[in-house]
C-alpha cells in the first residue's frame, strides 16, 4: 500500500551540512548508484571515472568482459590513477608509474624494494540493470535486481538496455539533491510550473502514484489528453536514480553527480530506441522540449532551496498528488535511523 500522507521534512535536512555528511555515510556509502550506461563501457579495457559518496570511483571492462569497479586512489601515494574515460589496456599512475591490471592487481612498481604481488586495488560492488551501471561502495552490498523487481516490471515493455544516447543537458544546481528529487517525483506542481509546457497534455490532477511494494523506489504515471501522443512515467530507484519514459520509445536519465549539501551537477541526457536514434531532427526537437520543462523547474528548484534557508521555514502536509515524495523520505528516513531528525527539530 502507498503510505499515508505526511508531512515534508524539516528545512534544515536541505541545508544542515551535518545532516549531509550523515546522508553520504548511511545513504550514498550503502546504496547503489547509478555511475554510466552500459554502453559506455562496452569493450575491454573501456573504462568510465565518478564520484560515489564523495569517494573516486573508476568502472573498467576487464579483459574477460566482465565490468568491474575500483577506488580510483593508488595505493602508493593516494593519487587518483585515471581522470574521465577511455580506453587503456592497464590503469596507470601518472605519479610513480605504479600500474594495476584490469582485475586490479598491481603489475608494476617501479623501483620497489620487496613483494609487492598482494598489493590490488579495493574493488566495489558493480551491476548492470536496465541498461545503466551501478556502484555500491559495500562489495558485500545486496544484490540490486532483486530489489527493484516491481520498477523493472514498468520498464520491461519498452526495452530500456537498447536505446542509445542521443543528446546532453548540462545544469549547475545551486540546490539541495533532495528539491531535485521531490520535484521529479510528482506532477501536483504541473499547474504552476508547466501551465503550458506539461499541463494542458499531462494534468498532474489526474497522475498518480505506484504502489511500490516496500522495495527502494518510486514511479509516477500520466494521462495524455492529447491524441497520439503516450503519457511518460517518471521512476525513482533510491537514492537517486531518476528517469522518464518518453513512450514509446524513448528515455531521459535525470543523472545527478551531488557534490556537497547545496551542489548538484545534472544532466539530461536523452536516449531513442535504435531505429529512432540516427534521427537528429526528432533528438533536436525532443531536447528543445525538455529544456524548456526543467528551465521552469530550474526557477522553482532554486527558489525552493531559498525559502529552506528562512528561519519561517517548516514543514508543511502533503498533497495525494506526492504520494511518491512520501515514499521516497519514508525510506530516507529509515535508512538514516531513528532519531535523525530530532536536532533538526
Amino acid at each position: 500500500m502507498i503510505p499515508p500522507m505526511e508531512t515534508t521534512l524539516p528545512a534544515a535536512a536541505y541545508t544542515d551540512r551535518a545532516f549531509f555528511e550523515l546522508e553520504r555515510e548511511r545513504i550514498f556509502a550503502t546504496s547503489w548508484n547509478s555511475v554510466a550506461r552500459v554502453e559506455d563501457v562496452e569493450r575491454p579495457g573501456d573504462y568510465v571515472t565518478c564520484e560515489v559518496a564523495g569517494e573516486p570511483v573508476v568502472v573498467v571492462r576487464d579483459r574477460d568482459r566482465g565490468l568491474r569497479a575500483f577506488a580510483n586512489v593508488c595505493r602508493h601515494r593516494s593519487m587518483t590513477i585515471v581522470e574521465g574515460s577511455g580506453n587503456t589496456k592497464v590503469l596507470r599512475c601518472p605519479y610513480h608509474l605504479w600500474t594495476y591490471r584490469l582485475d586490479g592487481s598491481l603489475a608494476h612498481a617501479p623501483l620497489v624494494d620487496g613483494d609487492v604481488g598482494a598489493i590490488a586495488l579495493p574493488e566495489l560492488a558493480v551491476e548492470e540493470w536496465q541498461g545503466w551501471v551501478f556502484v555500491n561502495l559495500d562489495p558485500n552490498a545486496r544484490p540490486l535486481a532483486p530489489q527493484l523487481a516491481g520498477l523493472a516490471e514498468i520498464c520491461e515493455p519498452y526495452e530500456l538496455t537498447s536505446m542509445r544516447r542521443v543528446g546532453t543537458l548540462h545544469y549547475v544546481c545551486d540546490f539541495n539533491w533532495k528539491v531535485l528529487v521531490e520535484n521529479f517525483a510528482e506532477s501536483y506542481h504541473h499547474a504552476g510550473v508547466h501551465p503550458t509546457m506539461l499541463e494542458p497534455t499531462f494534468p498532474g490532477s489526474r497522475s498518480w502514484v505506484l504502489d511500490n511494494r516496500g522495495e527502494p523506489w518510486c514511479s509516477l504515471d500520466h494521462v495524455s489528453l492529447a491524441p497520439g501522443i503516450e503519457p511518460f512515467t517518471a521512476s525513482l530507484a533510491f537514492p537517486a536514480h531518476a528517469f522518464s519514459i518518453t513512450r514509446p520509445n524513448g528515455c531521459v536519465w535525470f543523472r545527478m553527480e551531488i557534490h556537497d549539501v547545496e551542489a548538484v551537477d545534472l544532466r539530461l541526457e536523452l536516449f531513442l530506441a535504435p531505429e529512432f536514434a540516427p534521427d537528429g531532427e526528432l533528438a533536436a526537437m525532443l531536447l528543445d522540449g525538455l529544456r524548456a520543462i526543467n528551465d521552469e523547474d530550474m526557477v522553482v528548484n532554486r527558489r525552493t532551496q531559498k525559502g529552506l534557508r528562512s528561519r519561517f521555514a517548516v514543514p508543511g502536509p502533503t498533497s495525494r498528488l506526492e504520494a511518491a515524495t512520501w515514499q521516497f523520505r519514508r525510506w530516507l528516513l529509515d535508512c538514516l535511523g531513528p532519531g535523525v531528525l530530532t536536532h533538526l527539530t
